[in-house]
């Protein structure tokens, strides 16, 4: 023959290799690669036609509980099909050096109900660990519980890609809750609703934890409060390509929070505040603590028929530094200011470069003394109120330019 017995045997095993991976007949566990060290070994997870939500999340759940040898020179990976996968009451807790990786977004969903009422909370949908990836799927939580949480890392860092996370149902609502954690987060979306009445939605929560975040929509809605990103405890997360939104709330809507010594990265950040009368809403808030993050080509923009609107709030020792950036307060009744700034005792300086703050009760609020703020190149549409400015190379909204004390 042309080829000889051995290539055609070759081609062959191939042809059946291929033909076990996408036959429907096997639709439980393929182990491929077991004997390939250097692949690793993956185990695939495939839904046939008929078989139930519950039953594919027993499944899922009892191949992680099979995968007893897994370590940093053998990882491996559980390949999910498409469908969607209710573990119940339980939680999907991860094993170090084992992935999980879905078949899409829109194709493979992790569902669960636990139910939380401890704070700091002990079960969610996820709980990640160090030396592991979910990536390529939807995780949800309709928990009613008291925390209703997507993905939760407690002192965990999980490679977290390509994922949607949905939480909704409970009285405290999170899409990720990082305790003492920085997972690298990488084209994630985060949804948090609540359900009005006391409820509260927070999208991504970081408490003590510094993640990467690039490529991350977080959204939080529907509660009496909703914060799209709350750095809180020294959380200094860096934030490129973000978007942000906190909407719908009767109390507060603030889209990003850096409060008690948290000073995050942001690049290319969007964060947006919406309510409805009689509400609160704030773009970003740092506050307490001396939070002072680096912020570069952001966009802060509360609006909404409210009560106060304020682009950018600084309170009590915060003091950003603040580069191309711009922030905007319209639709509220009494106040609406692109940035305030206020402190009960000390001296703090916000240097400010290249920005534009828009609001047509002020542009800028300085309440005390206490604040320096240091302008070149700046547009401040709206009237000014305080004493402690100082402008180089600014103007108005008419595009007239202002004296040194920013008149």
């Amino acid at each position: 023959m042309k080829h000889g017995l051995s290539y055609i045997f070759r081609r062959f095993a191939a042809s059946i290799f291929l033909l076990l991976l996408i036959s429907p007949a096997k639709a439980a566990n393929i182990i491929i690669g077991g004997d390939y060290t250097d692949l690793g070994t993956i185990v695939v997870v495939s839904p046939k036609l008929g078989d139930t939500a519950t039953a594919n999340g027993t499944a899922l759940l009892n191949t992680l509980a099979g995968i007893t040898t897994a370590s940093e020179t053998q990882p491996y990976l559980i390949k999910l099909g498409p469908g969607t996968y209710d573990l119940g009451a339980f939680g999907l807790q991860m094993k170090q050096y084992v992935s999980v990786e879905g078949s899409g977004e829109k194709a493979t969903k992790i569902t669960s109900a636990p139910i939380s009422d401890a704070l700091p909370p002990t079960i969610a949908t996820v709980l990640g660990v160090n030396d592991a990836e979910l990536r390529s799927l939807t995780v949800e939580n309709t928990s009613a519980g008291t925390n209703t949480i997507g993905i939760l890392n407690l002192s965990s860092s999980p490679s977290l890609s390509h994922l949607t996370i949905i939480a909704s149902g409970g009285m405290r609502n999170y899409g990720i809750y990082n305790s003492s954690s920085s997972p690298t987060m990488k084209d994630v979306t985060v949804t948090a609703t609540g359900w009005g009445g006391p409820s509260s939605a927070n999208a991504v929560y970081n408490t003590s934890s510094s993640p990467i975040m690039i490529h991350v929509n977080a959204v939080a809605s529907g509660g009496s409060t909703n914060d799209g990103i709350l750095n809180d405890s020294s959380s200094s997360p860096t934030m490129t390509n973000v978007t942000v939104s906190a909407s719908g709330g009767t109390g507060l809507n603030y889209g990003i929070v850096n409060t008690y010594s948290s000073s995050p990265t942001m690049t290319n950040v969007t964060a947006n505040a919406s309510g409805v009368p009689g509400s609160t809403n704030y773009g970003i808030v740092n506050s307490l603590a001396s939070s002072s993050p680096a912020m570069t080509n952001v966009i802060a923009t509360a609006s909404g028929d409210s009560s106060v609107n304020c682009g950018i709030v600084n309170t009590s020792s915060a003091a950003p530094t603040m580069t191309n950036v711009t922030a905007t307060a319209s639709g509220a009744s009494s106040n609406n200011c692109g940035m305030s700034t206020s402190a009960s005792s000390g001296n703090y300086t916000i240097l400010i470069d290249r920005c534009s703050f828009i609001g047509s009760t002020n542009s800028i609020l300085l309440n005390d003394s206490h604040y320096t703020l240091k302008i070149g190149a700046s547009k401040l549409d709206g009237p000014i109120s305080g004493a402690m400015f100082s402008c180089v190379g600014s103007y108005n909204g008419s595009y007239i330019a202002l004296n040194a004390s920013c008149l």
